[in-house]
């Protein structure tokens, strides 16, 4: 039932993203002309012309990292060798499960332009940039995936640049023999190298296309969120992108060289170089294996479900996941926590989440809980945490007239929620820059069914934020209308970016002393609630609980 649900789940989205490719074939199906873009190395770059926005589709930004330089640091490229006919998605980045839409390679580092097609009013003139990185757990994912992203170019009158990096083992093992021949002196997090390139690539050629260089903010969803917090604790990045905004990131990001290397060295035995040592290991990786065999080896515990990460579900923890992205000491120089107090990137920074995260991928069993089964659960399954921690935890979320989104409430809290909101209390530390917490708590307006066999989802789940923003309503290829409160919902969060790209203000409450978060609901007028301390006290009583950072989320 749990693998069907995941299935179903998937060719919903396969199917919205089988939409894309009508619009923008690959491998040059359909070649349509648009206009054409001149590089300042005098290549040019011809894009396709949806009506409000043009897209250039499939430039390469780096070497490809095959051979020498797979398990290396991205090799900025910063001009195409010859004219590039941009207006087809180029291949996604290897990864387990099938892309619809695109072909899959080695060679995948590659980005898409979206520019509004509407003049600007002077040459001299140019649109504010942001630069979308995908989620998909740092596994899965491409620039194609979230449906609808490229209408945010019209609509907030802004560049939108996104780029493929390198996923799951390609993109971040990190086992000591690939130290030997990286000029890091480390191995691992090639995707984040693979981000700073992208973001290199937009400063060497942004102007060209009408965008800023100076006015750039980075975005992103789930692992995209996630790789942006990373990238803030590398002091040289800064002058890269002026501004920041995750949505439902993960916040374990102080994860050790010695504690990744514990925990990914398993996966060695299930590939050809198992046995292997030093040189004789790095040279079979890299030249040896087969770069699908590499990421058909790796191992379930590498890709964080969430339905997995519900609290209670199958273990104490997240302790049993394979931590991805980990502070090397070159690319993520030091810990989320130090980085944010020291304040080495110091941007406006944004982070949203919605109330019922794992939602998404939903428990069967839950759906029919009644208050009785909901305190059940809460005693037994946390009483190796303490005696009375069930009991407590029952008083937490009293009264428990509603099961199921009591449940996914506790959830949300203990990996989203409290993660979160530690880390804006220390960028408020450090920052001089502003910076604000957003949650999507506004029930869905109408049950949304990702499968045949589940009960509609009411309530806000993980990317609902992002569908909102987007108005990307029918991202699982599912009619959605939205209420009125859903279209106001819509108007806060982009105005709330389109403000951000443009003057690196953001148009809502700050976090400040207070701890303020700003509450998106229907039970209001605004849609949005400024409220401080919002579950402030909720998360320090978790936490006394034992529900610690070790519950938080990770890659």
């Amino acid at each position: 039932m749990a693998e069907q649900r995941s299935i179903n789940l998937f060719l919903a989205v396969a199917s919205a993203c089988l939409l894309v490719s009508l619009v923008a074939p690959v491998n040059g199906q359909v070649q349509a002309s648009g206009p054409t873009v001149a590089l300042p190395c005098g290549q040019t770059v011809t894009g396709v012309n949806h009506g409000d926005h043009v897209s250039y589709l499939g430039i390469p930004y780096a070497e490809p990292p095959v051979s020498r330089l797979r398990f290396q640091p991205a090799q900025l490229v910063t001009c195409p060798s010859s004219h590039l006919n941009a207006t087809s998605y180029g291949p996604a980045c290897h990864q387990q499960l099938p892309t619809l839409d695109r072909p899959q390679s080695e060679d995948c580092l590659n980005l898409d332009v979206h520019v509004p097609s509407a003049p600007m009013t002077s040459q001299d003139e140019t649109r504010p940039t942001l630069v979308w990185v995908y989620g998909g757990s740092n596994v899965e994912g491409s620039t194609s995936m979230y449906i609808g992203m490229p209408k945010l170019a019209a609509a907030a009158d802004a560049c939108v640049f996104s780029m493929n990096y390198r996923l799951g083992p390609l993109g971040y093992l990190a086992v000591d023999a690939l130290a030997l021949d990286d000029a890091r002196g480390v191995a691992g997090n090639y995707g984040l190298t693979d981000i700073i390139a992208s973001l290199q690539w937009v400063q060497a050629n942004g102007a060209a296309f009408g965008c800023s260089t100076t006015n750039v903010t980075i975005y992103g969803q789930s692992s995209g969120g996630t790789n942006i917090l990373a990238l803030l604790a590398n002091d040289e990045v800064a002058g890269l992108f002026s501004a920041a905004y995750a949505l439902s990131p993960s916040t374990r990001l102080d994860f050790t060289q010695a504690h990744i290397q514990e925990r990914q060295t398993p996966y060695l035995a299930s590939t050809v170089c198992q046995g292997l040592e030093k040189q004789h290991l790095a040279n079979c990786l890299r030249y040896a294996a087969d770069a699908k065999d590499l990421v058909k080896a790796m191992p379930s515990t590498w890709n964080m479900d969430l339905k997995s990460l519900a609290p209670g579900a199958t273990r104490e923890n997240n302790n049993d996941f394979v931590p991805l992205v980990y502070v090397d000491g070159v690319t993520m120089k030091t810990s989320l926590k130090n980085a944010l107090q020291q304040a080495w990137v110091d941007v406006p920074l944004v982070i949203s989440y919605t109330s019922d995260e794992t939602l998404l991928q939903p428990i069967d069993e839950v759906f029919s809980w009644t208050s009785a089964d909901l305190e059940h659960f809460f005693k037994t399954n946390f009483s190796h945490m303490g005696p009375d921690v069930g009991q407590k935890l029952i008083g937490l979320y009293s009264p428990l007239t509603n099961p199921l989104k009591t449940y996914y409430d506790f959830a949300a809290d203990v990996g989203m929620v409290c993660g979160v909101q530690q880390v804006m209390s220390w960028a408020h530390a450090g920052f001089q820059s502003p910076s604000g917490l957003i949650e999507y708590a506004m029930p869905l307006s109408q049950p949304l069914h990702l499968s045949f066999n589940e009960p509609g989802l009411a309530y806000p789940f993980h990317i609902w934020d992002w569908i909102v923003m987007e108005a990307a309503w029918n991202f699982f290829g599912l009619t959605y209308t939205p209420s009125a409160a859903e279209l106001a919902a819509h108007e806060v969060l982009l105005n709330m970016v389109s403000v951000l790209a443009h003057t690196g203000r953001f148009t809502l409450a700050e976090f400040g002393d207070d701890g303020t978060i700003n509450v998106i609901d229907n039970t209001t007028t605004p849609v949005v609630t400024a409220t401080p301390a919002y579950k402030q006290q909720l998360c320090n009583s978790l936490t006394s609980l034992g529900f610690d950072d070790t519950f938080w989320w990770i890659n």
